[in-house]
Parts: structure tokens; C-alpha cells; sequence
């Protein structure tokens, strides 16, 4: 009986909308994004149980969801505020180089153009996009050049990184959403080697960055920087209105985003069981303390959960 009540049931809203194109049965077929004014249409809900206590966490507060909600009986929902995230907003910007100037600093700007001018001279590079077509065979080795890079990188930090474990998975599911234009991978080579690669998801007039990785042989040029600087240009050409890096703050992320948002979890619970009343209430405590504990760098800063996943792994 008690296990009902401490059993979270929960989705993860921003991964399911943006790299399925779905949504709870909370909400309707229809979203908005506030940013741009522009609806947002997931192809369906996946269900959840309408008489069960629920949890829907990361919502992005850009979205606007309260307008197309679904009621269902006696369900009372409750948000807690979580961690940031970050995005660039290219809707009042022409072109690449005026996003420069708008929100970089000249030092960041100098060196970025310094990085790229000697990765280029010390080094044969090219770049290529996958968007709306790629042959299988290329797709197999950029995904299997993708998990080394990601391996490494992460046993250099020695940290574990929670997507290799399912990236069978990721690579199945991803191959068809590339010939759909709901994915794309972005690859630097040098010759013919993949040095950086991005793995974005696409909705409307939205990119979603998921997965980013490069060698660490290369990292003395900033190939974040520079691959950062490939996805402003080419999002802007494609008249991409937003570019979404989603959570975690890292310098990269503050240095390039020129708007912050804030996710939340939303619980849902039935008001006339006092059991899932004193259920939401123990969530919203303990979202509320886990979000303490990441502001004041506990977790995440002196205590991360992935570094001792990789010492214990």
C-alpha cells in the first residue's frame, strides 16, 4: 500500500517534446512558445494514468501550456521552480557576425576568430551538416566516432555520462528523424576524422541541442567556441528563431545565450485523497531542498552525482 504512495511516476517533458514530439495527456496536441508567439504542435500524447498522482518535470517556462490543458476529475496540479536554462533568440537578429557583436565581448570575439584561424591553418578541416538526408554507412561511423569522443572526454573528467549507456538506442531511433528534418548532426573533421560533433532535435522554428562532443586532443583551440559559431551561422540562414542549449550552466552556455529561462516540475495529485495530498506535499519539499542544495553548489559543485557514479561504476 505504501509503495503506491513513494513510487514517483514521472516524464521528462522537454526530452519527450523535442526528440519525440510528444506530450502528456495533461495537455492538448497544441502548446505555444511565448518567446515567438508561435504555436507548437507535438505529433500526439503519450497517456498517463487521468485518477493517478503524476509528476511532468523540466517544462521550459517559455511554453505556454495553461491555455491548452486537459482537466481531468479532481487532479490539482502544483509547479516547484527548478534549475536555468539557456537559449539564443535569433528573431531580432539579420545576420551571424551582428549576433557577435550584440553578445560577445570583443576579447571573446577576437579570440574566437584567433582559435578558428589556427585550427584551420594547422589543420585540414572541414565541416558537414546532416539535415533531411545521410547514407547509412556515414551515419554508423559518426555515431560510432560520437561515443569514443563522448567516452573519452568523460573518463578524461572523470565523470559518467548518463546517454551512453542507452546509445544503441539513440542511434536507432535517431537515423529516420535525420530524413524527417526533426534531427541533424553536425560534424568537424579533420581530413576525414570527426574531431567535434552535435546531435540537435528540431521542432518548428526551434533547434534543440542535446549531445555535443569533441576530442580532447583538439581542445587547446575552444571547439566548443568554434562549433558554437558553425550553429549561429547556420541557424540563422535557416531562419531558425531559437536555439535551445537547455540545463546546466556552463561558461560556454552563459557566454553564448541571450536569454535565461527557468525550468519547473509540475505534480499532479488528487485533492480528495489526503494520501496524495501529504504525497505532493513530501515532492515539493524535496524539489525545493534539491534546488537549494544546487544553488548554493552542493550538488553539482562539491557533490556530483555523475563523479560518483563513474568512482563506484
Amino acid at each position: 500500500m505504501m509503495e503506491t504512495y513513494t513510487t514517483l511516476k514521472s516524464s521528462n517533458f522537454i526530452f519527450s517534446l523535442y526528440l519525440n514530439h510528444t506530450v502528456p495527456s495533461f495537455f492538448a496536441k497544441g502548446l505555444k512558445n511565448t518567446l515567438t508567439g508561435q504555436p507548437m504542435k507535438p505529433s500526439h500524447t503519450f497517456a498517463v494514468a487521468e485518477s493517478k498522482k503524476y509528476v511532468v518535470k523540466n517544462i521550459p517556462d517559455y511554453l505556454d501550456l495553461d491555455a491548452y490543458k486537459v482537466h481531468f476529475g479532481q487532479l490539482k496540479h502544483t509547479d516547484v521552480p527548478q534549475y536555468k536554462g539557456f537559449l539564443l533568440n535569433f528573431q531580432n537578429t539579420t545576420t551571424a557576425e551582428d549576433y557577435l557583436l550584440k553578445h560577445l565581448s570583443k576579447r571573446n570575439r577576437k579570440n574566437l576568430k584567433q582559435k578558428q584561424q589556427q585550427l584551420l591553418r594547422e589543420h585540414n578541416i572541414k565541416t558537414q551538416w546532416f539535415f533531411g538526408a545521410i547514407d547509412e554507412d556515414s551515419y554508423t561511423q559518426i555515431f560510432k566516432a560520437f561515443y569514443k569522443l563522448l567516452e573519452k572526454r568523460f573518463n578524461e573528467k572523470k565523470m559518467n555520462n548518463r546517454y551512453l549507456k542507452n546509445w544503441a538506442a539513440l542511434q536507432t531511433t535517431t537515423y529516420a528523424k535525420i530524413g524527417d528534418k526533426k534531427a541533424s548532426l553536425f560534424v568537424i573533421y579533420d581530413h576525414n576524422t570527426p574531431i567535434s560533433i552535435t546531435l540537435n532535435f528540431h521542432l518548428n522554428d526551434v533547434v534543440f541541442s542535446h549531445i555535443q562532443s569533441y576530442d580532447i586532443a583538439y581542445s587547446h583551440y575552444n571547439m566548443g567556441d568554434i562549433s558554437m559559431w558553425h550553429h549561429v551561422q547556420w541557424c540563422i540562414k535557416k531562419k531558425i528563431a531559437i536555439f535551445d542549449l537547455s540545463m546546466g550552466e556552463t561558461y560556454n552556455k552563459v557566454k553564448w545565450s541571450n536569454h535565461e529561462y527557468l525550468f519547473y516540475h509540475r505534480m499532479y495529485y488528487q485533492t480528495t485523497s489526503l494520501l496524495e495530498q501529504g504525497w505532493a506535499k513530501f515532492q515539493i519539499t524535496k524539489f525545493k531542498w534539491l534546488q537549494l542544495l544546487r544553488d548554493k553548489h552542493i550538488i553539482g559543485g562539491r557533490l556530483s552525482l555523475e563523479t560518483l557514479r563513474f568512482k563506484f561504476k
